[in-house]
């Protein structure tokens, strides 16, 4: 919490109203990064979950996600179909503010050696960290008597540069256990991967890292080394903090930026109505900051252990943001915590990068035409929906695309057909004349989605690309042309 720094600016985010304070170095330049991802046009990857706390990636981008209250381990794949992988006995809830259960995951750096998987949990007695394989689900205590209360478990796991897992823990309800080094609670804790403590830990013998907090529950690292941590405040500030070892962040004596010199003061500070920051992702030096209570996600900008402006995204669009995560693909997986049924994971492109990089076309965008409905009922799509053709012959689904030059484009269709009928056929009519046919083999499930390629030939400036149904199936559902 508590490096002590001038107050720079009062900034009041744009996309939202607010009173985030970074705090900076006069002498110092502070970052100006921008967000570097496209937050207006999201993929829902899954819904209908409730409370999904933990997300990692294997490294061929599969995504591990976790229940908290049912202890359940699910795998993505690329499409959103879900395998369950194995459950974690856990507490069950004790009302719908129950903080404990099946939280952080993170996966080993050295997976392809190792195959680990690591998870962080409550039980009956404690909180703990776990190791498990995918291929062995028996999950293996490496750090056990963690302090468990129903509110303030932490539970977020990062492997840093150095190789060494960092676990956030809350103070457990009992405020004095975030000064007491004795306690695992209230701390961000360094350990192996095999649950030993590293030599130069700044505590000898113990795997306490930092000290002083309230309820960290995101770790992230910038292209310097440098670590960052947000963390809940009671009821003046949440925190954005640099973290260095053995640094004392002074809860439960300052809440916020104190002055005294025996704590660290935070980078930033929110109030908790805008903010309430839980998962933490760190992409070309900016910080992405879900926001539960705040309902948004804040970017900042950040470079060797100093903080720019912070910035809202997102504000009210997906309710209370739990989790951040980038994927090995480049794209921002964000995962909600409403409760209720009513979660889901969603993804963001990177944004630019290059003339070579192909322009998406939503079905749901006009001036698309379809035939049938713009549905939502199926988690996967890009956008905001996906065009659903009556099951007959000629229906179809057409874009208008632009070339800046005449010649053959390449053209990339997403569609998920959950058919136990098998392939569906489609012409590919380009400005009103049929350039080719495709077939559009069975995904599985109507959340399963893929794509399909073909080459077409374009005229400089508008083109009309309509997808036929050759069979009385009709068309998959349409979701995009990438051209």
């Amino acid at each position: 919490m508590r490096r002590k720094l001038a107050v720079a600016a009062l900034a009041i985010a744009s996309l939202g109203v607010g009173t985030a304070v970074a705090h900076a170095d006069p002498e110092e330049v502070e970052p100006a990064q921008q967000a570097g991802f496209d937050f207006g046009n999201g993929q829902v990857v899954a819904e209908g979950h409730s409370i999904p706390w933990g997300l990692a990636f294997l490294p061929d981008g599969r995504a591990l996600v976790s229940d908290r209250d049912s202890g359940t381990v699910l795998l993505y794949n690329e499409s959103g179909a879900s395998e369950v992988v194995g459950e974690i006995e856990v507490p069950p809830p004790d009302g719908p503010w129950d903080e404990r259960g099946l939280l952080g995951l993170a996966v080993s750096p050295n997976y392809e050696q190792d195959g680990y998987v690591y998870a962080f949990h409550s039980t009956d007695q404690d909180n703990r960290v776990v190791r498990f394989t995918i291929d062995d689900f028996a999950p293996e205590p490496i750090l056990t008597g963690i302090p468990a209360a129903r509110n303030h478990d932490g539970g977020r796991l990062a492997f840093g540069p150095d190789g060494n897992l960092y676990i956030t823990t809350g103070d457990a309800q009992d405020t004095a256990n975030a000064q007491d080094l004795q306690s695992l609670a209230g701390k961000i804790l360094r350990i192996e991967p095999d649950g030993s403590v590293p030599a130069d830990n700044p505590f000898a013998g113990s795997p306490v890292y930092s000290y002083g907090h309230r309820n960290v529950q995101g770790l992230a690292w910038d292209s310097s080394g440098e670590m960052y941590a947000s963390e809940f405040g009671e009821d003046a500030w949440d925190e954005l903090n640099h973290i260095e070892a053995g640094a004392n962040y002074g809860w439960p004596v300052v809440e916020g930026s104190g002055g005294e010199p025996e704590f660290t003061d935070p980078l930033i500070t929110w109030r908790p109505a805008e903010a309430s920051p839980s998962g933490l992702e760190i992409v070309d030096d900016v910080a992405y900051v879900g926001a539960l209570r705040g309902e948004r996600l804040w970017t900042v900008p950040v470079s060797g252990g100093e903080a720019g402006e912070p910035t809202a995204v997102l504000e009210g669009t997906l309710g209370r943001i739990r989790t951040v995560e980038v994927a090995p693909d480049g794209r921002l997986w964000l995962a909600t915590s409403n409760g209720s049924g009513e979660d889901i994971l969603v993804r963001y492109q990177p944004l630019g990068g290059g003339s070579d990089d192909p322009m998406r076309y939503e079905a749901e965008d006009a001036p698309a035409v379809c035939d049938g409905t713009i549905d939502a009922n199926h988690a996967g799509y890009s956008g905001s929906g996906f065009c659903n053709t009556p099951n007959t012959i000629d229906t179809a689904s057409q874009f208008t695309v632009t070339a800046d030059s005449a010649g053959e484009a390449t053209v990339e269709i997403g569609f998920a057909n959950g058919s136990s009928g098998g392939a569906r056929g489609a012409d590919v009519v380009v400005n009103g004349s049929t350039v080719t046919s495709t077939s559009f083999e069975s995904t599985g499930s109507w959340s399963a989605w893929s794509t399909k390629t073909v080459t077409v030939p374009l005229n400089e400036g508008d083109n009309t690309i309509r997808l036929v149904a050759t069979g009385w199936d009709g068309l998959p559902n349409i979701d995009y042309l990438d051209v």
